[in-house]
């Protein structure tokens, strides 16, 4: 073999690797930045849209539902779990056309499947998480302004600490599948058994140093209405 049929053998074994491995990934690389621009204008108009349609940020000022996430805007939450499901979709359509003759695309593009479909549980599960956050914190606030209501801060809240701990345990099949539902229910019952005792001795603290105090003046108020109205 001469000199000129060796070179001739590298350049067509460079040609055909180029052929069958660069040229799809450039193919894929270039697919993945349009989609990713595409997705995430997509997005934005999506929950743009619902937004400005049932005026979810109105309503959330209104109730003063703004801080239920702890200073997480829902919004930017709902943009993100979107984006990623619509990214995901046209990663998987893109990896299909265009990596189909590179080998372990086929695992890869299962492995993209597989988290396609947590994704679907993901958001299932943030939303249940979120609607109860949400009813957390407008119950304790309801709570709060209560303007008659003894430890009314107390009560808000454990309260709020139950309603959230509670959406906890009923999203967390969803956001996380193979979590041990049982476990995560004693876990549960430990932490709010702390809260409920965190709340005994502080209504017993709070009751010993001015409760007192509170009950006497409601109950002399009390009897002088009565005895003014006789």
């Amino acid at each position: 073999m001469n000199l000129e049929s060796i070179v001739f053998s590298m350049i067509q074994k460079t040609l055909g690797i180029i052929n069958d491995i660069l040229v799809p990934l450039l193919i894929f690389l270039v697919g993945v930045m349009f989609i990713w621009f595409i997705t995430k204008g997509i997005a934005r108009t999506v929950i743009n849209l619902i937004w400005g349609k049932l005026g979810i940020d109105k309503i959330l000022e209104e109730h003063k539902l703004k801080d239920a996430l702890l200073g997480i805007d829902i919004k930017v939450v709902a943009n993100t779990l979107l984006f990623l499901y619509l990214f995901l979709i046209g990663t998987i359509l893109v990896m299909d056309i265009s990596l189909k003759t590179i080998a372990g695309s086929l695992q890869i593009q299962a492995i993209l499947t597989n988290l396609l479909g947590y994704m679907s549980s993901l958001i299932q599960g943030v939303i249940i998480l979120i609607i109860f956050l949400l009813i957390a914190d407008l119950v304790s606030d309801k709570i709060r302004a209560k303007e008659d209501m003894l430890f009314k801060d107390y009560v808000a809240m454990v309260v709020q600490a139950f309603i959230a701990i509670l959406g906890f345990v009923v999203s967390m099949p969803a956001i996380f599948p193979n979590s041990n539902v049982v476990l995560i229910g004693n876990v549960v019952l430990v932490m709010f058994a702390g809260i409920a005792l965190g709340f005994a001795l502080a209504f017993g603290l709070a009751f010993g140093l001015g409760a007192q105090e509170i009950v006497s003046k409601r109950l002399e108020k009390f009897i002088k209405e009565k005895l003014e109205s006789k």
